[in-house]
């Protein structure tokens, strides 16, 4: 059973592994920042200081697919606390045309409703039932799963500001998920892994998904979820550490 408090706090092992594969990106970044691998020119920057430059491409790095990966530091966390994880899962399955119709609309640009996670399950799961004969075949992948005392997550992690298609693609991999694994009852989840904005309520594509109904985790609520009460504190206090090992090379 997973213990009290912050895994991170009390699994010196795990505090270890974490600061190494934030480090080892950090300087991954570093390296392909000086050799300007980072990202193309653009001309439209070039009286920029180079210093500025430099430090967006870092920016970028660690944000993008290619630096650090938030999934993998959460799986660890997650397993350290007596979870099942995995990163990048796959869920195929047949999805009916009714609730691929169904899914089509919840996400349309013009949508009015504004979204409910209880209302749109109990309609999927109608909707699956009734068109049964007509089905096509699908496979949706997402960041990561875990398994918490018997109930599986699945988790799509993205940046914290999303704009409307983002929204748009990210509600519809969370019901196309819900669809595929029914009869089975299963969380599906976007993260945002902390808020650019912490004086402010963060609700970043809420014309979509449903904040109210839990359907979305900030920060703090999805790694204290994960790792136990203080892990997002000890998780940024990591961050904060590292950082400082690298500030000569970011300045």
């Amino acid at each position: 059973m997973p213990g009290r408090g912050s895994v991170l706090r009390n699994s010196p092992k795990l505090r270890r592994r974490v600061e190494k594969e934030i480090l080892e990106k950090l300087d991954e970044t570093i390296q392909n920042s000086r050799k300007g691998k980072s990202s193309r020119r653009n001309p439209f920057f070039s009286g920029l200081p180079k210093r500025v430059l430099r430090a967006s491409r870092i920016e970028r790095s660690l944000s993008g697919s290619t630096g650090i990966q938030y999934q993998e530091i959460a799986a660890d966390i997650a397993r350290s606390n007596g979870y099942s994880a995995e990163t990048d899962v796959h869920v195929a399955g047949r999805m009916p045309f009714a609730a691929r119709n169904y899914i089509e609309k919840v996400t349309a640009k013009r949508k009015t409703s504004a979204p409910n996670v209880s209302r749109e399950y109990a309609i999927l799961r109608k909707r699956s039932v009734e068109g049964l004969e007509q089905t096509t075949a699908d496979d949706v992948t997402l960041d990561l799963f875990v398994n918490i005392n018997g109930s599986e997550y699945y988790f799509y992690m993205k940046t914290p500001q999303p704009n409307s298609e983002q929204a748009r693609s990210i509600k519809a991999k969370l019901l196309e998920i819900k669809t595929l694994r029914l009869p089975d009852v299963v969380q599906t989840i976007a993260v945002f892994p902390y808020n650019p904005e912490p004086k402010k309520q963060h609700r970043a594509g809420s014309k979509y998904l449903d904040y109210d109904g839990k359907e979305v985790l900030v920060g703090r609520e999805f790694w204290d979820l994960l790792g136990g009460k203080g892990t997002y504190t000890q998780l940024v206090s990591i961050f904060v550490k590292v950082f400082r090992t690298r500030r000569r090379a970011l300045d």
